[in-house]
């Protein structure tokens, strides 16, 4: 039988590549992202990451075995988001996600989206635009990611006979919308820039 996380990678594959481009990856390993494009990210990651810690407050066993205190990561967005000077908007998109074995696979995104921050820290540090910047939530495990990641996936494996597996993967889908559903919504409230092939392919 297949494992639930090569089930989630492959059925979330496209929605993965697209949110990737809308999250400025190409800036990112050419060292050509700037600051709005910084804040969008940050922002549309601080919206994600506080609404799943949120939904998942009511499900004490899954919090427990997610490690979620551990995993959290919206104070490391906040600490972000005020040296760039952005403050977070009243209003974001709809949160749609309230099963338990939906936002297991919202879970699969968030701690997927921390894979590679050593990486992308790396060059953001040398983006010239970014200077003086300290990149908090790319440095939320440090030099623990690969071990962190190993332990979700096993986490998550193991969840697979106690949850309907399509709503997990059903949920992956909804989280990766949600991020670019985020990125479109921060776009109409600021002058915050997306790349162009996003907004014409949306």
């Amino acid at each position: 039988m297949t494992p639930l996380h090569a089930q989630l990678k492959s059925a979330t594959a496209e929605l993965h590549d697209k949110t990737e481009k809308a999250l400025f990856v190409d800036d990112i390993v050419s060292n050509q992202l700037n600051r709005e494009q910084l804040s969008t990210i940050i922002l549309a990651q601080y919206w994600f990451n506080g609404s799943l810690e949120q939904a998942l407050r009511p499900y004490d066993a899954l919090r427990q075995e997610y490690e979620a205190n551990h995993r959290y990561k919206t104070d490391l967005l906040l600490a972000d988001l005020a040296e760039l000077g952005i403050a977070v908007p009243d209003q974001m998109p709809e949160w749609t996600i309230k099963s338990e074995a939906e936002l297991l696979g919202a879970c699969y995104v968030a701690e997927g989206s921390t894979l590679g921050g050593k990486v992308i820290k790396k060059h953001l540090g040398q983006t010239t635009q970014l200077n003086g910047l300290s990149f908090h939530y790319y440095s939320v495990y440090a030099t623990e990611t690969g071990p962190q990641w190993k332990r979700f996936l096993a986490f998550l494996d193991q969840q697979s006979g106690k949850l309907p597996q399509s709503e997990v993967v059903q949920g992956a889908q909804y989280a990766f919308s949600f991020l670019l559903d985020s990125i479109r919504y921060i776009h109409l409230l600021t002058p915050l820039s997306l790349p162009q092939s996003y907004i014409h392919n949306s």
